[in-house]
């Protein structure tokens, strides 16, 4: 079963990353989302069921501890 991701980090860049990372495993990865901050990931939330959610903590608006 493929593993759906969301990638909640205000660095497009490192999100870029993170998704060519995950490709490159094993794991069967699904669809991958991403966003800027928590304030966006909560809203991914609402339209997509993800079974992996990767954070930065450091993030401006709704910061990853706030966000989980």
């Amino acid at each position: 079963m493929p593993v759906d991701v969301l990638i909640v980090d205000d660095s497009a860049a490192i999100r870029k990353i993170l998704q060519r990372v995950l490709r490159q495993t094993d794991i069967p990865i699904g669809d991958v989302y991403e966003a800027g901050d928590g304030v966006e990931g909560l809203k991914m939330l609402n339209l997509h069921t993800v079974h992996l959610i990767l954070s930065d903590i450091n993030m401006p608006n709704m910061d990853g501890l706030q966000f989980l």
